[in-house]
């Protein structure tokens, strides 16, 4: 079930990059299936590759531990959700969202639909009662266009979003993680982060590839002001 989950999602991804841009799709397929960490997460039978950012994150940094409250925003196909669910632990709550479907992990709860809806932000206070949230995690990236302009600012607001909707969901001391890209607007939208957490790092793990302007944000300690 996993295996056919990652190779959906692999064959998806290989039929937009080859739609948005045919004359780059051949060099693109080669470093993907050349990619160590994509014959690793095949080998393992991850539904990503993405998995291993996540571990090199909470390896270095320990900032997830048993008994957490965590909201996950950009899930699907559920790498991250799966490792977080076994940090987490039964006695922990996870819940993960995203607009795709997905298919079930264990001790998580799913939710389908847009983050930037007022509806999924009552969903989310609705699933999480009176527990209070330890951090949000986010992997979300934006449906690329292959216009660099476009991609960045697209990026960029849904960076915002996440951003936002952490705000409306953590307490004092919460935490952030989420997934940003380096180019115009980053220096701003890092130091609104900083305004709103008390210690802020840039992190780009070894799977994120070294070409690409992916980094992920390490927010804790959470500001909480009334909105």
């Amino acid at each position: 079930m996993i295996m056919q989950n990652y190779y959906t999602g692999f064959l998806f991804l290989v039929i937009i990059i080859t739609m948005s841009s045919p004359k780059n799709s051949k060099a693109w397929f080669k470093q993907h299936i050349n990619d160590p960490f994509v014959k690793r997460a095949q080998h393992e039978g991850q539904r990503s590759r993405a998995v291993f950012k996540l571990t090199e994150i909470q390896d270095k940094y320990r900032f997830l531990q048993p008994g957490m409250v965590v909201v996950e925003l950009g899930a699907a196909p559920g790498s991250w959700t799966e490792l977080l669910a076994k940090q987490l632990g039964k006695k922990g709550l996870l819940i993960a969202v995203d607009l795709l479907p997905m298919n079930p992990v264990e001790n998580t709860l799913i939710l389908q639909g847009d983050i930037e809806s007022d509806i999924m932000l009552d969903d989310l206070k609705t699933a999480l009662g009176k527990r209070a949230v330890n951090w949000v995690i986010s992997d979300c990236a934006p449906d690329l266009t292959g216009n660099a302009t476009m991609d960045a600012a697209r990026a960029l607001n849904l960076a915002q979003c996440v951003l936002d909707l952490a705000d409306k969901l953590l307490p004092d001391g919460g935490g952030l993680l989420l997934k940003a890209f380096q180019g115009a607007g980053f220096t701003e939208f890092l130091q609104s982060i900083k305004q709103k957490y008390d210690k802020v790092r840039v992190v780009k793990p070894q799977a994120s590839r070294a070409q690409s302007r992916e980094v992920y944000i390490l927010a804790s300690g959470h500001k909480r002001t009334e909105l």
